[in-house]
């Protein structure tokens, strides 16, 4: 799913900083103090980008590998802050994706490398959120980060190389007909590949290529319940901040297979196990989780047990007063976190 998927779908989201502008720092700070400043600013405030143009300021902060970190750094995450916002500010965060890719674009450095194979990824992954037209310039975004990383070793490149595979397989899910297939063959590999990697991240997404091949495949249920178990299982071995989302998200998609297959009751229990499980979540994904689960088990009942239906409207009332007023952020597809 498009975390977020907004995988999802589910985006990491980088937390503002407070708004407070820090005091001017002396002529002679140097490029750790400048980095420090930067922490405690917000992304919008005036203060950042001054101390961004300090980084980039030959005279005041002569070139090294430490001041081309930092300020490549900075940009990266100012754009992922920029994300967490409004729709125009994602716009924004691109604009500071590529100024990455264009000023460090060629930098030996490998850290600063693998930030900018990073702003190709976040930036394809945002392209289609802006526009979904957009599709062939974010595949080709995709295309440039696999390119780039096929010959890095080391966890993070792997984990850049598998969640562009993961992003550009949700996008293509989203094109022609044929391009879903591609993106379900693409799902398929990702899942037999990666299913036993060592990796938390990678086998993140691994669960949610599952969840996307459970989705699609509901017009087949028993590949649908079969994605869906195999899903289920693997996320025994999430971290434990998201072992519960993943684990509604699969059993969702398996519901609506067990449902499809006549199997009522068996869907009907696992509905209400969601929705129990998950009404009172913290996370607002999983709190639409029991929200969709609660709406399968009323429209069943509805049309089962017509005597009940005051009964029905009532717990449905009271899901319309629980989510009237939250907002959907939950974008399904993931972004690589900050370095």
């Amino acid at each position: 799913m498009r975390l977020c998927q907004t995988l999802v779908i589910c985006g990491f989201a980088l937390a503002l900083a407070s708004c407070a502008t820090q005091p001017a720092l002396p002529p002679n700070a140097t490029v750790a103090d400048v980095a420090k400043a930067m922490k405690g600013l917000s992304p919008r405030d005036p203060a950042y980008q001054e101390l961004l143009d300090r980084l980039a300021d030959p005279v005041r902060t002569p070139p090294t590998v430490e001041s081309e970190y930092n300020r490549a750094n900075a940009l990266f995450n100012r754009a992922r802050a920029f994300e967490t916002l409004t729709p125009p500010d994602w716009v924004a965060a691109n604009n500071d994706y590529k100024r990455v890719i264009t000023e460090y674009g060629q930098n030996p450095d490998a850290v600063i490398d693998l930030i900018v194979s990073a702003s190709l990824l976040n930036a394809a992954t945002n392209t289609t959120k802006i526009d979904p037209r957009r599709l062939p310039e974010a595949l080709d975004g995709y295309n440039q980060v696999l390119a780039r990383v096929r010959e890095t070793r080391g966890a993070k490149a792997q984990e850049l190389a598998v969640l562009a595979y993961h992003n550009m397989n949700f996008d293509l899910r989203q094109g022609t007909p044929e391009q879903r297939k591609q993106g379900l063959a693409g799902f398929e590999t990702l899942v037999q590949r990666y299913r036993t990697s060592p990796l938390p991240e990678v086998r993140l997404w691994v669960v949610s290529a599952l969840v996307n091949l459970a989705d699609e495949t509901q017009e087949t249920p028993s590949k649908a319940i079969a994605y869906a178990d195999d899903a289920l299982t693997l996320t025994s071995a999430l971290a434990a901040g998201v072992q519960e989302r993943w684990k509604a998200e699969a059993a969702l998609k398996k519901t609506g297979g067990l449902f499809k297959l006549g199997k009522n009751d068996d869907a009907l229990s696992l509905s209400r196990s969601l929705f129990e499980t998950n009404y009172n979540s913290t996370n607002i994904i999983q709190r639409r989780i029991a929200a969709r689960a609660a709406l399968n088990i009323l429209v069943y009942q509805r049309d089962t047990f017509p005597k009940k239906l005051a009964e029905i409207e009532a717990i449905n009332q009271e899901i319309q007063t629980k989510f009237a007023k939250e907002t959907d952020r939950s974008i399904q597809i993931f972004k690589l976190r900050s370095f």
